[in-house]
């Protein structure tokens, strides 16, 4: 190609051009893996963010319910919750055919209660689990909690998870 130069310049501004679609494509996977929303917001205000983010895209309206004085967690632990809420709402939308999700995270007793609930299909368990509720299932023992789901056919799903304090912070 050294001899063409008009060669040379349409492939330098290829590879600059793939170049800056791999690197777009990182940051995304880096924002997808760590919810860069945590480190300006608490826990809640950022719950509050998706939820009103994701009932804009999807029309689907999604309520949330917090307790009043959520606990400190440390980065990690509200990562793992953020995610595992963006996973049930991603779920939700993708098979629930619901109108409506409503979620509440409260402080009981020493632990914290999730509870995400649709008045979607729902379907007859057992189900065989995809990368989503397995992935939900991974964050739930990292923060030292269990996850139960429960469905029935045209009577949605909950998911509910149990997460001891001492555990997550």
């Amino acid at each position: 190609l050294a001899e063409h130069p008009d060669a040379v310049k349409k492939a330098a501004q290829s590879l600059e051009a793939n170049c800056e679609y791999l690197q777009q494509g990182f940051r995304a996977l880096i924002r997808d893996l760590y919810p860069v929303v945590l480190e300006r917001l608490e826990l809640g205000p950022a719950l509050q963010q998706l939820a009103a983010d994701w009932q804009q895209a999807q029309g689907i309206r999604c309520r949330l319910q917090l307790s009043e004085q959520l606990p400190s967690l440390p980065l990690a632990s509200k990562a793992h919750l953020y995610r595992l809420v963006q996973e049930a709402l991603t779920n939700v939308a993708r098979h629930a055919e619901a109108s409506e999700v409503r979620i509440r995270l409260q402080r009981r007793g020493h632990g914290l209660r999730l509870l995400v609930r649709d008045n979607g299909q729902g379907t007859a368990l057992p189900l065989r689990p995809g990368i989503g509720l397995r992935s939900m299932r991974e964050r739930s023992r990292s923060l030292g909690g269990e996850l139960r789901l429960h469905s029935r056919p045209q009577a949605g799903w909950v998911l509910c998870l149990n997460i001891p304090l001492e555990a997550a912070s």
